[in-house]
């Protein structure tokens, strides 16, 4: 039986303006990342590592890649894009899976027994390549504020970490 809709259960439509933010901002981002040698996807892979994961012994990030995986799943990657963007990555050179020992894994994930051994390193020139991008980011990032429709830069503007980088 079909359950009916309250008022508070049925979508708010979205301003035609957050679509146009949208489609102005992500050639630009994909622009930036293939200027980087990467593509969003890898970036993203590089990024969640750097931010979530455990620092080993010699201070580089890991993450099992269970816990990577099931991470990028809530980000809507299915396991075959990952598996590809991984590759893509170790191929680069930015990433290295790792198979840990128990007792890394246990120095590493202290409490965690869920999963296998298999990590996922991210290599130093992995966090170069996260830092590059962010540099490059910025920098177009700082273009685009002064090319922006005054329509796009309202819809940005209600975000307080953007809307500094805006024209008043």
């Amino acid at each position: 039986m079909a359950q009916n809709r309250t008022a508070s259960s049925t979508p708010r439509e979205l301003p035609e303006t957050v679509f146009g933010a949208i489609a102005f901002l992500l050639p630009g981002l994909n622009r930036v990342a293939h200027g980087c040698g990467i593509t969003i996807g890898e970036w993203i892979i590089m990024w969640h590592l750097q931010q979530d994961g455990s620092l080993n012994e010699e201070k580089r990030p890991v993450m099992l890649r269970q816990d990577l995986t099931d991470l990028l799943a809530k980000r809507g990657f299915g396991d075959a894009n990952f598996v590809r963007l991984l590759n893509s990555l170790e191929d680069k050179k930015l990433v290295r899976r790792v198979s840990l020992t128990q007792e890394e894994k246990r120095q590493l994930f202290k409490g965690r027994d869920r999963g296998g051994r298999q990590a996922v390193l991210l290599r130093p020139s992995g966090e170069e390549k996260v830092g590059e991008f962010k540099r490059e980011l910025a920098a177009h990032f700082e273009k685009w504020r002064l090319e922006l429709p005054k329509i796009v830069r309202k819809v940005i503007s209600s975000t307080h970490e953007i809307s500094k980088w805006l024209p008043k």
